[in-house]
């Protein structure tokens, strides 16, 4: 029996595997986890209810993580299944998601009130994160707890302080439902817990 389950959605939108190696990773410190990056078809809601089903069947804590689109499909999930911890790692969308995916992405909009999941939200330092980040404070009523953190390029955080890259931030999220000190948002609480 593992303690967490993680399914990992990679960015729906293209073919790419960004998150196959966090999976990886994920699995050698003891958190049992998947990667997803299938094709965005009629089937997709379908499919990933039955990889996150299987996967959480023996967790006590289960989480999911997306990546740019899948992040719509992410907070689908949380929405509708029992999800615990629920990271959405934003990226300003290069095209607009059609089909399948399109409906997904409506589909977490109009159900985000439903999500009652811990929720870490990491979002680019700039413009677009910023109203990504207030759009979807303003949708997810009924999280259990909303983290912020504002990310800059190749992952590095806005926050100088913190000396953990974003995988081991989420990583960090997934088994303790909290950011690590150093990115909490009051500076004296960092002197305090760090």
């Amino acid at each position: 029996m593992y303690e967490t389950a993680c399914l990992l959605i990679d960015d729906l939108s293209e073919r790419g595997e960004r998150l196959t190696p966090w999976a990886a990773d994920l699995e050698a410190s003891g958190v049992r986890a998947a990667a997803f990056s299938g094709p965005a078809d009629a089937d997709l809601y379908g499919r990933l209810q039955a990889v996150y089903q299987r996967l959480r069947m023996d967790a006590q804590v289960s989480g999911v993580i997306g990546l740019g689109t899948g992040g719509a499909a992410a907070l689908a999930l949380a929405a509708h299944l029992p999800v615990q911890r629920l990271v959405l790692i934003e990226r300003a969308p290069e095209v607009r998601p059609e089909g399948a995916l399109r409906r997904l992405a409506r589909f977490a909009a109009a159900n985000a009130a439903l999500c009652v999941s811990d929720v870490l939200l990491i979002v680019p330092n700039d413009d677009w994160g910023s109203r990504r980040a207030r759009a979807l404070r303003r949708s997810l009523t009924n999280a259990g707890r909303l983290e912020v953190a504002r990310c800059g390029a190749a992952g590095t955080f806005v926050r100088t302080d913190c000396k953990n890259g974003l995988f081991e931030v989420v990583q960090y999220f997934l088994r303790a439902g909290e950011l690590p000190k150093c990115l909490a948002e009051n500076a004296e609480m960092c002197i305090i817990y760090g």
